[in-house]
């Protein structure tokens, strides 16, 4: 029973729940209860930890606190590093890419979103990363790089069926749309924009 009152169970406890507000778009919850649990947990827990400073750094970026999301996920790549968590550095790259695309540094951010994204890019899908190969096609149709984005956005959906996560389909599919309109295929753009909206 004292073990429910240990610090370091608690830090556990509030990392997983921040996680859980994360994916019910509560951020102002999931920042307090990341910040909660990175004050509790020791640095040798650094899977734990990464999960918090991950999720911090969502809620963070959500709330437009950009310098305060790129410090939580630096922190979030480190713990990830440490305790060998793939998943933990691929969102927090994806994010450190977001954030360097703010401050105009874009090779930055296509190397980031590429270290993100590196195993999908390898042909071998994963479901979480998502994120960063829309994100790559984004930044490829900023570029005018038109076969990049059918590329990118090509393995982004096949993450996507992975993952199930309707956000990052709804941004697949408007950048797809984006990409018919400016070739032209106007019947295909809104096909794609009434998928989303679905």
């Amino acid at each position: 029973r004292a073990a429910l009152f240990d610090p370091q169970h608690l830090g556990s406890t509030l990392a997983f729940s921040a996680f859980n507000a994360c994916y019910r778009a509560d951020f102002e919850v999931e920042i307090e209860q990341a910040q909660r649990a990175l004050a509790l947990l020791p640095p040798h827990l650094a899977w734990e930890r990464g999960i918090a400073a991950v999720n911090l750094g969502i809620g963070l970026y959500h709330t437009g606190d950009m310098h305060g999301c790129e410090a939580a996920m630096y922190e979030a790549n480190q713990a990830g590093f440490k305790a060998g968590s793939p998943r933990t550095c691929q969102r927090a790259m994806g994010y450190l890419g977001r954030i360097s695309i703010l401050h105009l540094r874009f090779d930055e951010a296509e190397s980031y979103f590429e270290q993100s994204g590196q195993v999908v890019i390898d042909g071998k899908p994963y479901g979480f990363y998502d994120m960063s190969l829309f994100d790559l096609a984004q930044l490829s149709y900023e570029r005018n790089e038109l076969d990049k984005v059918r590329h990118y956005l090509e393995l982004g959906m096949q993450a996507n069926r992975l993952s199930s996560n309707a956000e990052m389909r709804t941004y697949g599919l408007r950048l797809a749309a984006r990409l018919a309109q400016l070739q032209g295929a106007r019947e295909q753009a809104w096909t794609l924009l009434d998928e989303a909206l679905q």
